[in-house]
């Protein structure tokens, strides 16, 4: 495995994947046998208005966080050439998967490559502890890597949280899911937020069926 720099000439010879997101605007990239991965650096000038006004929000909340990146952040993101996974989305069991802040992208390609990513931005009201490392490369790196091998191991239990009886049998896969991802070494962190919207919507589901 390796990590460099990337010109664009550099992105089409390694990746194949120039035009498409996220490397056009990669600032890091590397490939370990399969998996892609890709560092994105954003700021708050590349954002709608209505995320400018979510980012101050959170920023004001807790004006700690932004003494510690200002208005800069990084997202990672890591490519499967074929997806692991039957899920093409952030939601179901890929919604615990223990990134910092969980997953917040997923995005599948025509020719079955499958994007997904995480922000440092999503996981700043999450994960206080963290929060000053997510501008350190070799923290953000292993993040990506972290990420791949959840959603690999998630593959493995998508099927029976599907087929799942109920929304109290999902969250013990959910249970049994994050006990191998923690056997396999990767830290378990609180819920993101579209953990905890997962988790909300199954105990609704289980109100509504009493």
């Amino acid at each position: 495995m390796f990590l460099e720099r990337i010109s664009t000439a550099v992105k089409r010879k390694f990746t194949g994947y120039s035009d498409k997101f996220p490397d056009k605007k990669a600032d890091i990239i590397w490939r370990d046998k399969k998996v892609i991965f890709y560092l994105v650096h954003n700021n708050i000038d590349g954002l709608s208005m209505q995320e400018r006004m979510l980012f101050m929000l959170a920023h004001s909340v807790a004006p700690a966080f932004s003494s510690i990146t200002g208005q800069k952040w990084w997202n990672g993101y890591c490519r499967f050439k074929e997806s692991p996974t039957m899920s093409k989305s952030i939601c179901g069991l890929l919604a615990f998967v223990p990134v910092y802040g969980g997953l917040n992208y997923a995005e599948a390609d025509e020719d079955n490559s499958i994007t997904f990513g995480f922000s440092t931005n999503s996981g700043m009201m999450w994960d206080v502890h963290e929060y000053s490392k997510t501008n350190d490369l070799a923290w953000l790196k292993k993040e990506c890597c972290i990420m791949a091998k959840a959603i690999k191991i998630a593959s493995r239990h998508e099927e029976d949280y599907a087929f799942a009886a109920n929304g109290q049998a999902r969250m013990k896969i959910v249970v049994d899911y994050l006990g191998e991802c923690k056997d396999a070494g990767i830290h378990i962190r609180i819920p993101g937020q579209v953990a905890i919207s997962e988790m909300m919507s199954e105990i609704s589901k289980d109100r509504e069926e009493e």
